[in-house]
């Protein structure tokens, strides 16, 4: 082998040691962002705006799964909300496909509340368009249900924005009586999620059935539905619910809803409770379902959220 040769080959050894250092340097550098990031840039805007702007959102979201992925489900929710807004400001509308329904739709809810607040509330038919287009229907619900939040953030908290808003979500095409725009209204006035840190959880009053008692049939499926999320928070925070605490919003979809369709709707609503606050953990959900739950139609009607829903969100992990 000539000299010559043994340089050359020597220089490609090199060349190639220097570019597998630099492959191990970077990936270790991009491991330690991911499994080092403290619980504070995990609610930093400014921190996933940076991440947004160097590896796009869809990886940054993905980055973000998999930072929170042993955190409570409150703290991924709230976290979520921040990624939300990081990635609005950095993508725009063109961001919307990176939301989906992990984390209790917390990027959506922020993620379209911003777009609103920007662009002003004429643009809620457009952005349910984007929705529809999404050609998902769980990913549709989820969209239009983020929409839900928005729209009531933006005219505020009291009765008479509870009104606008639920006329607003009635006006838009393909909406879910229960789920999308609607769910998303009833959930942001319950507890301002919007407002992040100045966000308080709505005060029960005089009356434990409202705004379900005040409200016309056309809205009653999507209230019933939520309220008891509403019920939950009141009796404990989410992260500390236990059986007895699902036993007692139990016996209030007892005592307030007579009709047989709502009251199937308000024990599906228990079981879209029961799953989050297992962690997702169907056994455990099953538990809260059976404990809120005094006839086998009760239990099912919960189960047969709960389960599903706990099951997917394990796969989507």
């Amino acid at each position: 082998m000539s000299v010559r040769l043994i340089h050359v080959l020597g220089l490609i050894c090199i060349g190639l040691g220097l570019v597998i250092i630099g492959a191990v340097f970077v990936s270790y550098i991009d491991f330690e962002e991911i499994v080092g990031i403290s619980k504070e840039e995990l609610r930093s805007s400014e921190y996933w705006g940076v991440r947004i702007q160097r590896i796009g959102g869809k990886k940054a979201y993905e980055e973000f799964a998999t930072a929170v992925a042993k955190d409570g489900v409150s703290f991924q929710h709230e976290a979520a909300h921040t990624f939300g807004e990081a990635l609005y400001s950095q993508e725009g509308m063109d961001g919307i496909s990176v939301c989906d329904a992990r984390f209790s739709y917390g990027c959506f809810h922020e993620f379209l509340g911003r777009a609103i607040f920007d662009k002003g509330i004429n643009t809620v038919s457009l952005l349910n368009d984007t929705c529809i287009a999404q050609q998902d229907h769980d990913k549709t619900l989820t969209c239009q249900h983020g929409i839900g939040h928005g729209v009531l953030a933006y005219y505020g908290y009291d009765k008479n924005a509870l009104s606008r808003a639920l006329r607003q979500c009635k006006e838009l095409p393909m909406t879910d009586k229960v789920g999308g725009c609607y769910g998303g209204v009833f959930m942001e006035y319950n507890f301002q999620t919007m407002l992040a840190d100045d966000g308080v959880g709505r005060s029960p009053g005089n009356d434990m059935f409202a705004p379900c008692s005040e409200l016309s049939e056309d809205y009653l499926p999507a209230c019933v539905f939520w309220q008891p999320q509403w019920w939950l928070f009141l009796s404990a925070p989410w992260v500390y619910a236990k059986a007895e605490d699902f036993s007692l919003v139990g016996d209030y979809c007892r005592d307030f809803v007579k009709d047989p369709a709502l009251h199937h709707l308000c024990f599906r609503g228990i079981g879209n409770m029961a799953a989050p606050v297992s962690q997702y953990n169907e056994e455990i959900a099953k538990t809260y379902c059976e404990a809120a739950s005094i006839s086998p139609e009760e239990k099912m009607a919960c189960e047969a959220v709960a389960v599903p829903y706990a099951r997917n969100a394990v796969l989507r992990q």
